[in-house]
């Protein structure tokens, strides 16, 4: 990833109070993890996107119907962030770190190594000493529930920290959703703090493009000043692109190993904004599942926001990489019925992009406060 020029100073976006209105976006929103049975039905309806060969060879045909929900807890019952989670069999391991609500997920026909889970597996979850183990049996097909209880309650938290970045589409077509979303970083990062004035907030951004183009990624490291920060990220300007794929693949790469991520007790987030999906005819080009399996094994959860003009593929990749790291497909919608192309069905609300993102962020620092 390139290192971000340093652009002309800007002023920064005005206080959360002082508008009215902070972004003319409107959006719905999904979760494929609470509605996994009619997710499986979108994947299977899918099909016909993709010839038989390339869509074997391919990342979209990572397997997840056999999907296990981990939650770790402590002794007193409460769900724990952050844990440690292992499972091993005689012949392999599989680690993970529990996200804010206490919950992983274990998809054994997703890893290379599937075949080496059989028979009799041991779970264990481990969080500041307290040490969590029991034993598990696979539900072939169906997956299941686990849960691991810690022997003690970890440390209490000092503070929550709270990572955010994010992943931005900056070609040519992406121009009304970069302003709104530059417009806004102040304002979103104020009414954070509002909920919860002892969250310990960075944000941080990817932006790409794609090969060819000035270039790929840009990178702004995470940073606690956001007024500074919005400064720094105010010279993002939607270019370029050509085609309609983008380097998605390269792109989420980037978010997870051109920034310095928080270890300890952090709330990772990603938040992309992209309105088209991955070149899949780049060699030496990472696949966007390996960054997927990647940010789960790390905690780090992605949201992915579809603006105007993302196709069938295109949502398909989105969706598949929210409910493999436990986020949601959030999507823009137009005119006054909130219309989408998407195959979400009718049962979303709307709220302005700028509510969503904040009760996104909301939700996960909830968890953290029960």
């Amino acid at each position: 990833a390139e290192a971000a020029p340093a652009p002309a100073p800007a002023a920064a976006p005005a206080p959360a109070a002082d508008r009215v209105v902070v972004s003319e976006l409107s959006a719905g929103e999904i979760d494929d993890n609470e509605s996994f049975k009619e997710y499986l039905k979108y994947r299977a309806d899918s099909s016909h996107l993709f010839s038989e060969a390339w869509y074997e060879q391919t990342p979209v045909n990572v397997d997840v119907s056999e999907r296990y929900v981990i939650t770790v807890k402590d002794s007193e019952g409460k769900t724990v962030h952050n844990a440690t989670v292992t499972i091993e069999s005689s012949d392999g391991s599989w680690q993970g770190l529990s996200y804010a609500d206490g919950r992983s997920l274990f998809m054994p026909l997703a890893l290379s190594n599937e075949d080496e889970f059989e028979g009799t597996l041991t779970l264990t979850a481990e969080k500041d000493g307290a040490l969590g183990t029991t034993e598990v049996e696979r539900t072939i097909p169906a997956g299941g529930e686990w849960e691991v209880v810690l022997d003690g309650a970890p440390d209490p938290l000092e503070s929550i920290k709270l990572d955010v970045l994010y992943l931005l589409d900056a070609t040519g077509s992406m121009a009304d959703e970069i302003e709104s979303i530059k417009s806004t970083l102040t304002s979103v990062a104020s009414r954070i703090s509002d909920i919860d004035a002892a969250v310990d907030l960075r944000m941080g951004m990817v932006a790409y493009r794609d090969r060819g183009d000035a270039y790929v990624t840009q990178v702004y490291e995470f940073d606690s000043d956001i007024p500074a920060f919005a400064d720094r990220v105010a010279g993002v300007q939607a270019d370029e692109g050509g085609d309609t794929p983008e380097s998605v693949n390269e792109a989420l790469h980037a978010s997870l190993d051109s920034v310095e991520w928080r270890q300890d007790d952090t709330v990772r987030l990603v938040i992309m904004v992209s309105d088209a999906g991955p070149h899949m005819d780049y060699q030496n080009d990472p696949g966007y599942d390996e960054a997927m399996a990647t940010a789960l094994r790390r905690g780090v959860k992605i949201h992915t926001i579809a603006s105007s003009g993302l196709d069938e593929f295109g949502e398909y990749v989105f969706r598949q990489v929210a409910q493999h790291t436990m986020g949601k497909f959030v999507f823009i919608v137009y005119g006054e019925n909130g219309d989408t192309p998407h195959s979400v069905g009718d049962q979303y609300t709307i709220q302005n992009l700028d509510d969503l993102v904040v009760n996104l962020v909301a939700a996960e620092l909830d968890h953290l406060n029960d």
